[in-house]
């Protein structure tokens, strides 16, 4: 939901990147203030070195409808 993204090595359980953006989280301002949004989607490229992630994206307010 804010935005934090973890990877993590599965047979270790070390942590091996982590990163956050506030592209994937918008702020409620006029009807409802809170946060909406997250990360809807993650993949990796094939040859492991490139993480691609998807959201709705930051928006003026999620609940008046002005999302593009």
């Amino acid at each position: 939901m804010m935005g934090m993204v973890g990877v993590w090595e599965v047979a270790t359980g070390k942590n091996l990147a982590q990163f956050k953006s506030g592209d994937f989280t918008s702020w409620g301002i006029i009807k409802s203030p809170h946060y909406l949004g997250g990360i809807f989607g993650l993949a990796f490229s094939p040859d492991g070195k490139s993480l691609l992630c998807c959201g709705m994206g930051e928006m003026r307010d999620p609940m008046a409808a002005t999302a593009k």
